[in-house]
């Protein structure tokens, strides 16, 4: 398994209808869709970007892992 190194940062929306940008290494994209889970205190949101990648949160935004297929 490769892990890559990666700075993301989140930019919160302007207007109620939207969810926001993600700043992946310098690349702002759009989020399309958020996707939050919770089993037995565990919450994950799922964001999926204008490219169609996908990137999950465990800690509210805080820190951002890649999902990789």
């Amino acid at each position: 398994m490769m892990i890559k190194k990666a700075n993301i940062t989140f930019i919160p929306p302007f207007r109620q209808d939207d969810h926001g940008w993600l700043d992946v290494n310098g690349e702002i994209l759009l989020i399309t869709d958020i996707h939050s889970f919770d089993d037995f205190g565990v919450e994950q949101d799922t964001l999926t970007l204008e490219d169609g990648s996908e990137y999950i949160t465990q800690d509210g935004g805080n820190t951002f892992q890649e999902v990789a297929y």
